[in-house]
């Protein structure tokens, strides 16, 4: 097998000895004809260019049936990049990231683009360490997720040699996609308040994450100052976004599995998960219920809404 540049539609293909019934030896030109497009077009579609929808669809399904896929490898050394995107999340444990990233990486497979993601579980080394990485892997482009916005990060963004994109958050000087959290915080005070509901404690990240630690805040306090409230005194208790209880295993007797004493260590095996789960679930609600103690401790203890 090997890579064979054709100039004339611009593309790299692989082609190798052909078996019968094969479609390894297919080339763009042969793409297009069964397609009823130009060849330009299939060049646009596999390179991620402008193309309309209804030519894109007859394209996917010629593709898909052929299994026809450019060599990537040979794409690389002519344009120095890959058809990959970095993905840097703050931590895939959380439900939001992980609802974003199957987000991201169904609209990039639409596009035959693969995700590469990087966790950094809200590490900022990591963090500058993947975008550094990522760039060296030649990816044509990084989406950041954004946490904490520190000085090495924003020096790092700047040196970026791929475009980066910064969703979650609202950084200077970089293309961003980002909820009003400010707004959303106040409009939902403010329906609590329109309910009578007038001792409000607010519970929210780390101030140093700017959209949901202070951003949030902010609209809870503007909308209490709306209301005649002292928004200054709100009570507030801040929450590690970091901290998952996934991870908590049992420490138990290492168990040798033999020929003999299989089924019981299966039946020990599922009664120590089974220990594992009820132990998550008291911690996390122990967790609870240390949080509700300490709404109770700031509230005041008067009965008037």
């Amino acid at each position: 097998m090997k890579a064979v540049y054709n100039k004339h539609e611009n593309v790299y293909t692989q082609q190798c000895t052909p078996k019968e019934g094969s479609t390894a030896n297919m080339t763009i030109s042969d793409i297009a004809r069964m397609a009823g497009v130009s060849s330009a077009a299939v060049s646009r579609y596999l390179n991620g260019g402008p193309l309309s929808e209804q030519k894109r669809a007859i394209i996917r399904e010629v593709v898909e049936k052929t299994g026809y896929r450019p060599d990537t490898a040979a794409q690389t050394l002519r344009t120095g990049k890959v058809n990959q995107i970095g993905v840097i999340a703050p931590s895939i444990g959380s439900q939001s990231v992980g609802q974003i990233t199957a987000g991201i990486a169904s609209e990039l497979d639409a596009r035959n683009y693969l995700l590469l993601l990087g966790n950094t579980e809200l590490d900022a080394q990591r963090e500058l360490g993947y975008l550094t990485a990522m760039q060296r892997n030649h990816v044509a482009g990084i989406i950041l997720l954004g946490s904490y916005y520190t000085p090495q990060l924003a020096q790092a963004l700047k040196n970026c040699s791929v475009p980066v994109v910064v969703t979650g958050q609202r950084f200077p000087e970089v293309a961003c996609v980002y909820n009003d959290d400010h707004t959303a915080a106040r409009e939902l005070t403010q329906r609590m308040l329109e309910h009578g509901r007038r001792r409000i404690v607010y519970i929210g990240g780390s101030e140093r994450d700017d959209a949901t630690g202070i951003q949030r805040r902010e609209g809870v306090q503007d909308a209490l100052r709306d209301a005649g409230l002292d928004g200054d005194q709100l009570p507030r208790i801040c929450c590690n976004a970091s901290v998952s209880y996934t991870h908590l295993t049992l420490p138990t007797k290492r168990i040798e599995e033999n020929s003999v004493g299989t089924a019981s260590f299966k039946k020990k095996r599922r009664k120590n998960k089974k220990k594992n789960r009820k132990i998550k679930e008291c911690r996390m609600m122990n967790r609870q219920r240390n949080i509700i103690r300490c709404i109770c401790d700031i509230i005041p203890t008067n009965k008037n809404k």
